[in-house]
């Protein structure tokens, strides 16, 4: 549990399935979640990805995921990470 406390996450994509295991590991209670994805929600979309309102169609997945996961644990942070933001070197601080 003291390992899993520490351990900073990222998720490339958040949609359907993806959301789902975000959710269970802000719920779980790692240090810190990292979401990347540009693609905007759209209306096939919200069948998958159930957290997602229809007037949030259009916005970024990440965007609107960041909302949904920080008010599951308070305890977590969890971050978007823009387009082209990545940090150097990649993935040294994350969970593999």
């Amino acid at each position: 549990m003291k390992q899993l406390c520490k351990s900073d996450v990222f998720i490339y994509r958040v949609d359907g399935l993806d959301w789902e295991i975000a959710k269970n590991i802000t719920l779980a209670g790692v240090r810190s979640v990292s979401l990347y994805d540009p693609k905007p929600i759209t209306w096939a979309g919200l069948s998958t990805h159930f957290y997602a309102d229809p007037d949030r169609v259009g916005m970024p997945r990440a965007q609107v995921s960041r909302g949904k996961l920080a008010a599951r644990n308070s305890h977590v942070v969890v971050r978007m990470l823009p387009s082209a933001s990545f940090p150097e070197p990649f993935g040294k601080d994350f969970v593999t």
